[in-house]
């Protein structure tokens, strides 16, 4: 049974891991669109920003592909372990 709950645990932190990059993406995203110049080129207040910008970008990302391996994992885990307790193996 406690093989139920950590599985379960596991799924829920990656799908608030996941919402969190998916926000995280969408945000810089619309910072990009916002920022755009009529050539369709992203412009930054300076050389800092643009590297800021790409780490927090990098990390959205980071979170997000994290976050989607944990739910993946954590639910064939749970579904492994609940049919384990169910089956009475």
């Amino acid at each position: 049974m406690i093989w139920v709950l950590i599985s379960a645990a596991i799924m829920i932190a990656g799908v608030l891991l996941f919402s969190k990059g998916r926000k995280l993406l969408h945000d810089a995203k619309r910072y990009e669109f916002e920022n755009r110049t009529g050539g369709g080129v992203v412009q930054f207040e300076n050389y800092d920003a643009s590297v800021q910008h790409t780490k927090k970008r990098g990390r959205a990302a980071d979170a997000f592909n994290f976050g989607l391996i944990m739910m993946v994992a954590g639910g064939i885990w749970f579904t492994m372990a609940l049919a384990n307790v169910l089956l009475g193996g």
